[in-house]
């Protein structure tokens, strides 16, 4: 009864922040059918409006949708932000027509809002404009991969501020673990959980909410053995894939005509993966594996590759978290440990990596690592995304990526923790619990 209890306190927190543990393949259905259900918003709630802030680099931000074709596997489906010429004309809208359509339901189905919620959004004008040239020169490549059952644009603001600074992104879908995707023959609808195998929740809790080092050691087994065969461990191995496979396509230049200019000016040498929730965690495991890539970060994502525990990471990796402390996505809150710290470091001595910068920002959910959180605040803005001011949220991001990104990409002497301290909001973690257990077994 008490890990049910236990149990079902995390669906409450977890849906609550839009993380729903259904949007993450099923894992624990069981225990759902048992668990409260999500709240319940109004029905006819709209995320309020608002004004994308400005880029503020030197370059105007080009945006242009393109298709890779993939023989024998399914074609890659990415959306471009780039430095631009001069880019005049009005601003594309955040979701275009089709995905106006198609996906902005979707991605409210999907979080567990009302169907209309984004419906406001969706249409607001960008500072970027759709198909402007592109600028001269050569520029750093990020690759970048939207959560699960989320949308390659979630994060856009991030997106046309690097590329104003000099930076190529190359936002990637994974078609059937995102929302639905409108392609030129109708649309590539998220593929649902059910039917698929389902790993055994109480493997999962007795991991993720060990109340101290010894009980999650002695769970971790079952843990990943529980995960073995899953949904999950098959999308971390395709988006994995996809990640590479698209960086191939840079490479090569084997991308369609309309693309060939934004590659050609795209630096792999000068590359980094990066994502939000399961992307994020997908950008480090593909960076781990791929010695093009220079540098990963992690936007709130768990990681679910096992090979990245007890692990020294082969190239600097950021961790940007929601408040884990007051809205933990796995585990009890707490304030100075959270479950994500098993992650990226040797255990014996975490903490003291110099290229792992893990950092907090405080009063945000979840869901509030994406665009979304921009939409002003209300009581149920604020139960979706947190009570952090918005704004904020999204510069500390841009902030800490924009300054991991020039010091690991451009080679700029940048102080990330400096950087850090300058930001609202942001707290500075470091995983010596974790070394410190382990020191005294």
């Amino acid at each position: 009864m008490t890990r049910m209890r236990s149990l079902a306190r995390n669906w409450r927190i977890l849906s609550g922040s839009g993380l729903l543990l259904s949007s993450l393949a099923g894992l624990m259905v069981g225990v759902l059918q048992a668990a409260p259900p999500p709240p319940a918003y109004p029905q006819d709630y709209r995320l309020p409006g608002f004004a994308f802030p400005e880029p503020g680099g030197r370059y105007p931000v080009g945006t242009l949708p393109f298709v890779v074709a993939v023989p024998g596997g399914e074609p890659l489906r990415v959306i471009a932000w780039y430095p631009a010429e001069d880019a005049p004309g009005p601003g594309a809208p955040y979701l275009e027509e089709a995905e106006q359509r198609i996906q902005a339901p979707a991605i409210a189905r999907n979080f567990g809002l009302p169907p209309g919620a984004l419906s406001g959004i969706a249409v607001l004008p960008t500072h970027s404009r759709s198909g402007a040239g592109v600028a001269s020169g050569r520029f750093p490549l990020l690759i970048y991969s939207h959560g699960y059952m989320s949308y390659p644009r979630d994060n856009s603001v991030l997106f046309a501020r690097l590329a104003s600074k000099g930076y190529i992104v190359l936002s990637l879908a994974h078609p059937g673990d995102a929302a639905d995707i409108p392609t030129a023959s109708g649309e590539i609808p998220t593929i649902p959980a059910q039917g698929q195998k389902q790993p055994d929740a109480g493997r999962l809790s007795a991991f993720w909410n060990g109340h101290d080092d010894h009980l999650r050691m002695k769970a971790r087994r079952g843990f990943w053995r529980a995960m073995r065969g899953g949904r999950l461990l098959e999308s971390l191995a395709r988006w994995r894939s996809d990640i590479i496979r698209l960086a191939d396509a840079v490479q090569a230049g084997t991308v369609p005509r309309e693309a060939q200019p934004i590659v050609q000016v795209a630096d792999v040498k000068r590359m980094a993966y990066g994502g939000w929730s399961f992307g994020g965690s997908s950008s480090a495991s593909a960076c781990q594996i791929d010695r093009r890539c220079r540098a990963a970060f992690n936007l709130d994502g768990f990681e679910f590759d096992r090979h990245l525990y007890d692990r020294r990471m082969r190239a600097p990796v950021m961790l940007i978290q929601s408040d884990w402390s007051a809205f933990p996505n796995m585990g009890p809150p707490s304030t100075d440990y959270t479950i994500y710290d098993y992650a990226y470091e040797r255990w014996h001595d975490a903490g003291r990596a110099p290229s792992v910068h893990r950092f907090r920002i405080s009063g945000v959910r979840h869901l509030g690592l994406t665009d979304l959180v921009l939409a002003p605040r209300d009581p149920v803005r604020d139960r979706i995304f947190g009570p952090a001011d918005g704004p904020a949220v999204v510069h500390a991001v841009d902030g800490l990526v924009g300054a991991f990104l020039d010091r690991t990409l451009k080679d700029q002497p940048v102080d990330i923790a400096a950087v850090a301290a300058s930001l609202p909001g942001i707290e500075r973690h470091e995983a010596t619990e974790i070394s410190r257990w382990h020191h005294g077994r």
